[in-house]
């Protein structure tokens, strides 16, 4: 190699270096974000259905407040299948790890992108878990909504007599 070839080279790795050091600081700041996120739709889902349950219980809002229950409990439901999801991949990832003999018998999807292992990633069964939770969150919160604005009229749960 040339002088000139040289550090081309070695201009070339720096430029490789800032851009993975860039890389890494980006996931830095994404790594809380995400965890926050995750906690906040565990959370939202689960005060909102406890506060619609309690509300109908207590006899405040009609059947129609169904609908914005079902939304955060199957919120709740994602949230826990994305979690499972994920573990039951990742033990299955680690046993087959172990069972290898040489990294030539790892699955090419046995490799994650620094993207994919802080969970910034569509392949990540976490993040699409809660893409769907925080869609049936908002959708929750849009029919609670309605809900209290316009269902003033319909009987309640606590006004409908019970069957003998």
């Amino acid at each position: 190699m040339t002088n000139s070839e040289d550090e081309q080279s070695e201009f070339e790795r720096r430029q490789l270096e800032d851009v993975y050091a860039s890389v890494a600081a980006d996931l830095q700041r994404a790594e809380p974000i995400y965890s926050h996120a995750i906690n906040a739709l565990w959370a939202g889902n689960g005060a909102a259905s406890l506060a619609v349950a309690t509300a109908m219980k207590g006899g405040g809002l009609g059947k129609a407040a169904l609908l914005p229950l079902a939304c955060f409990l199957l919120g709740l439901i994602c949230m826990c299948a994305g979690s499972m999801e994920s573990l039951i991949r990742l033990s299955s990832t680690v046993r087959r790890k172990e069972r290898a003999s040489s990294i030539l018998q790892f699955r090419i999807d046995d490799f994650k992108s620094p993207s994919e292992t802080a969970g910034l990633s569509l392949r990540h069964p976490r993040t699409r878990w809660a893409l769907i939770a925080g869609s049936l969150f908002i959708l929750g919160c849009i029919f609670g909504f309605l809900v209290l604005a316009f269902d003033a009229g319909t009987p309640t749960i606590a006004s409908i007599p019970a069957e003998k």
